[in-house]
């Protein structure tokens, strides 16, 4: 996998391409300690920070400033 930086999710098209992102770790769940490990905890803090208390279901997407 060619890496890519994680960056700061600043618009939606940010905030969908991370959730596209992510979801393919719940597919193929990657191995502790891999760089896929890290990745993917990296990402769910950003999706979790942004999206409110992680342990609500039924959340709002985010707004972005347009």
């Amino acid at each position: 996998m060619e890496e890519k930086l994680i960056r700061p999710l600043r618009s939606e098209a940010d905030y969908d391409a991370a959730l596209d992102e992510i979801e393919r770790y719940f597919d193929d769940e990657p191995l502790p300690g891999t760089t896929d490990a890290d990745r993917f905890d990296l990402l769910a803090i950003m999706m979790r920070s942004i999206s409110g208390n992680p342990r609500c279901e039924h959340r709002e997407r985010p707004r972005f400033a347009t």
